[in-house]
């Protein structure tokens, strides 16, 4: 009985749906400044009347939402605005091409709205009302939009403070109490800085505390703060604040101005990294320390990559430890074991030794920083070259990793300024997994091993975003090393064998796995006494994430 009730509610209402009619107005909020110069603000309009049908269109406004006429709503106030717009499809817009326009002082016209209004202590609205017509003239649908005239401002903002920075100052605030006198929103607000008869302003944000750049070192301005409604009705200025811009230390000048022997400037030793090939593939270790222009190296590492991709696997094995009996009978052994590589998600934490260097006698590092770690998150790809008892990997990975600090003002104290230290670490790596003990006698751990040739390029930012400088010495370079890797990862596969297959048929994959390992880096362009050390602060670095192989 229920469910006849609800379709006959449907069928009744079906008729409402479908002549359902809407209005939408270009510009639907009126400042109080636009109000005053109302003349020559254009009102815009766009609607659509599916499911109606008449031969015209007729636009009116009123102070009633339906836009009703007097004699059917002795409370209405309805003018017609435009008629005769040909009805040629159930949507329109107006303007159009040649079509007069209809300005603002028109439609508070029609709807009883006196000039009287801008100049109000209240808001006040009308409505805008789009009809459709049928050839005799009677109104078959209406769709009307509101017209909302906002003259009443925000309160000014409380609260404000100021800060020093380096060519700037930090400002924030708080929103004001409305009052009878204020009573609208604060939507947005502007920052004033005033000096020597000249004030400057910022952009409009919807913040309460920014961080106004542009500004002379020394001079001491006179601050406020502005709110805007909605409508963009300015408030009352706040209490004028004084601040003073200064010179602010960030960590690349602090390291550089404590005897730093870092060049920057994106400069490396290259030599480090034909070392450690050689040490790879022949067990001969060969230091050389000469420094080259970056880009040698990076060819360097470029075409061992692709050397790399281009071998083929030379075996297959079995995943999450299964039978070959289990496979779907639709699809060979062959078909669905081939092993090609792995990809790795990994994070962990991060601390450089940087300062090491100054042993004891300065710290700008831990000035800047203080004793936080960043967070490296890193992708890693490998692709299997050789395989006995296990798959041997060459491959390739990147990361990224951001420690957010403080500068320095001349007395040592942390100024608002902040620094930051970005590395992205680049590696060619050399992997073993032992995964036949785990494919062959169903043992969940697979442990590996992996020698990694690193280079992390790095960059300093100052406390206006760009990249620090000291005497012409750039605050980016990179630095070269070389990383141990020991671990050991659970496969999925062993925990859930049913679904370790349907990923293979559904994803292409052969196992996912969970994996934690701890990592020695020697992140010092090998040794190099001119080089920073991005070698972790700590002995051993732990990471975990998850591998995919394929």
């Amino acid at each position: 009985m229920r469910t006849r009730s609800t379709l006959l509610s449907l069928l009744l209402a079906a008729p409402g749906l479908a002549s359902a009619a809407t209005l939408t107005l270009g510009d639907s909020l009126i400042s109080r400044a636009e109000c005053t110069d109302r003349a020559s603000q254009e009102v815009t309009l766009s609607w659509d009347f599916s499911g109606s049908s008449g031969s015209t269109y007729e636009i009116a406004a009123s102070n009633v939402s339906s836009c009703p006429d007097s004699s059917s709503d002795t409370s209405a106030t309805t003018a017609v605005i435009v008629t005769g717009i040909a009805a040629s499809s159930t949507s329109g817009s107006y303007p159009g091409s040649g079509d007069p326009a209809i300005h603002l002082s028109d439609v508070f016209s029609a709807a009883g709205v006196t000039s009287s209004a801008c100049t109000a202590a209240d808001d006040s609205q009308a409505y805008v009302c789009v009809r459709l017509l049928d050839s005799s003239g009677n109104v078959t649908a209406t769709a009307s939009a509101r017209l909302r005239l906002q003259v009443t401002a925000p309160p000014p903002p409380v609260s404000v403070t100021v800060a020093p920075g380096e060519s700037a100052l930090h400002v924030s605030w708080s929103a004001g109490t409305a009052t009878d006198a204020a009573p609208a929103s604060s939507k947005t607000y502007r920052v004033l800085a005033a000096a020597g008869g000249v004030t400057k302003q910022s952009a409009e944000t919807s913040d309460t505390s920014i961080r106004f750049a542009g500004l002379e070192i020394g001079t001491t301005y006179d601050v406020q703060v502005v709110a805007y409604s909605e409508a963009g009705n300015a408030s009352e200025p706040s209490e004028l604040v004084a601040g003073t811009p200064v010179n602010v230390t960030d960590y690349w000048e602090a390291y550089k101005q404590a005897g730093g022997t870092e060049p920057g400037g994106c400069s490396h030793g290259p030599g480090g990294l034909a070392a450690l090939l050689a040490a790879l593939w022949t067990a001969v270790v060969v230091r050389r320390r000469a420094r080259v222009a970056s880009h040698a190296g990076l060819r360097v590492w470029s075409g061992l990559l692709a050397l790399a991709l281009a071998q083929p696997a030379r075996a297959q094995v079995f995943p999450g430890g299964w039978d070959a009996e289990e496979l779907p009978a639709s699809r060979g052994a062959d078909e669905l074991t081939g092993s090609w590589g792995s990809v790795e998600l990994r994070l962990s934490g991060y601390r450089p030794r940087l300062d090491a260097e100054f042993h004891g006698s300065a710290s700008p590092y831990a000035n800047a920083f203080g004793d936080g770690r960043a967070y490296l998150g890193s992708v890693h790809v490998g692709k299997e070259v050789w395989r006995r008892f296990g798959a041997l990997e060459l491959g390739a990975g990147a990361g990224y990793g951001q420690l957010h600090g403080y500068g320095l003002l001349e007395d040592g104290s942390r100024s608002a300024d902040t620094t930051l230290l970005r590395v992205l670490p680049l590696s060619l790596t050399l992997t073993y997994r032992l995964d036949d003990v785990a494919s062959r006698w169903s043992i969940p751990l697979v442990p590996y091993a992996r020698v990694s040739l690193q280079r992390y390029l790095w960059w300093v930012k100052n406390g206006s975003g760009g990249t620090s400088s000291w005497s012409g010495h750039a605050g980016s370079g990179a630095t070269d090393g070389y990383a141990l890797t020991a671990g050991v990862a659970l496969p999925l596969g062993a925990l859930d064998r049913t679904l370790s297959r349907e990923l293979h048929q559904n994803a292409g994959l052969n196992e996912v796995s969970l994996f934690a390992d701890a990592t020695k880096s020697v992140i010092d362009d090998f040794g190099s006494r001119t080089s920073w050390d991005l070698s972790d602060a700590t002995q051993l670095r732990w990471s975990a994430g998850l591998l995919f192989t394929f």
